[in-house]
């Protein structure tokens, strides 16, 4: 009797604990429900919008002529930017409709991110593209084509080569591709548009390594370890990179050192050829004056032209010449014919005084 009670008490205290237990899970997802706000990602404009420029982008030429039509299921990921990726055709009735449909959206323009609790998170979206008839959920036309995801990718690339978005967001991924065929012109050509992780600065760098970019290689591996310092990467090519990028850097200084000496030397020629010139002795005299012309309704003309003036000395005090200007000549006559010799407006004929530097004339013999 005893035992018969004792299994009626277990069985009792069973029972309240998994009431216990459904009251707590349910006031627990109460107070989810009521602390966690969550919104969705939204195209600009919103679900109106975003089915308007779906229509408005879509190249019916591409399939209307083949009598294509049918339903094509695209799930992509609104990050935390808002930007668009992982783009996946995941239903499809036929090969130049997953171009399209990939094509389209890797073209769309940023949305606006998913947010919990005020933050921005990722958010997957599964969207249906109906090409052709309203109804239609099939192609009319047999799928001879059968493209490799691959394929896919290239045509939707190339449907519209010439959008920024579909560059960044679907040349990484056959950037990928062609780097693990080892073709790496094509794999730097795709890469470049918008590296965002370290495995893709590592493919970049790698990829201009053998290409023989050796200072891109550098930059890009500079900014792989960055974003992952235990990142692994070929140390051999990296040191190579390095070394040239170093090299490089001492030429163009040795070079610069170089040309500050010549620049220093012909300064001080052309500072003695002066300082030596006598009484009646010429000089020349060169300006180069920027125009802009900003009456045009939809542009600015810019452009730039020379002026040279033939210079007499008259007199000396010092290192002071008392000069008489001659002949000016410009390449472009039409728009000004009068030199400006240390800040004043001069013609043939006028007599100013000039001192060191001396700028802008040589000694003309």
């Amino acid at each position: 009797m005893a035992q018969k009670h004792i299994s009626k008490g277990r069985s009792y205290m069973s029972g309240i604990l998994t009431l216990l237990m459904a009251i707590a899970l349910f006031v627990s997802h109460a107070a989810y429900s009521q602390t966690v706000r969550e919104t969705k990602a939204e195209f600009p404009g919103g679900q109106q919008k975003l089915a308007e420029w779906i229509a408005a982008n879509m190249n019916s030429e591409l399939w209307a002529g083949r009598n294509l039509s049918g339903k094509v299921v695209v799930t992509f990921v609104i990050d935390t930017q808002g930007d668009v990726g992982s783009i996946s055709i995941v239903q499809s009735p036929h090969s130049l409709l997953s171009c399209e449909a990939l094509s389209l959206i890797a073209a769309m323009p940023e949305w606006t991110p998913a947010t919990q609790n005020g933050k921005p998170v990722n958010m997957r979206w599964s969207l249906p593209i109906r090409f052709g008839l309203a109804d239609a959920e099939t192609s009319q036309v047999t799928d001879e084509l059968k493209y490799s995801e691959v394929t896919i990718t290239e045509k939707a690339y190339e449907l519209r080569r010439n959008d920024d978005n579909v560059k960044r967001r679907l040349g990484p991924l056959l950037g990928k591709y062609y780097f693990q065929q080892f073709n790496y012109e094509k794999a730097f050509s795709f890469l470049q548009f918008n590296p965002k992780t370290a495995e893709q600065y590592n493919m970049l760098a790698f990829s201009a390594f053998k290409l023989d970019r050796l200072e891109a290689a550098d930059k890009y591996y500079d900014e792989a370890l960055k974003l992952n310092p235990s990142l692994e990467i070929n140390a051999e090519a990296r040191q190579v990179a390095q070394k040239f990028v170093v090299d490089k850097r001492e030429q163009e200084r040795l070079a610069r050192i170089e040309a500050e000496r010549r620049a220093a030397e012909a300064e001080k020629e052309r500072l003695l050829a002066i300082k030596n010139a006598g009484i009646g002795d010429k000089l020349e005299y060169s300006e180069t004056w920027q125009w802009r012309d900003g009456s045009w309704i939809f542009f600015t003309l810019t452009g730039s032209y020379s002026m040279k003036v033939t210079c007499f000395i008259e007199r000396k005090e010092g290192d002071r010449y008392q000069i008489r200007v001659g002949d000016v000549t410009s390449s472009d006559p039409e728009r000004h014919t009068t030199p400006t010799i240390n800040g004043v407006r001069a013609g043939k004929g006028d007599v100013l005084w000039i001192k060191p530097p001396y700028k802008g004339f040589i000694y003309s013999d």
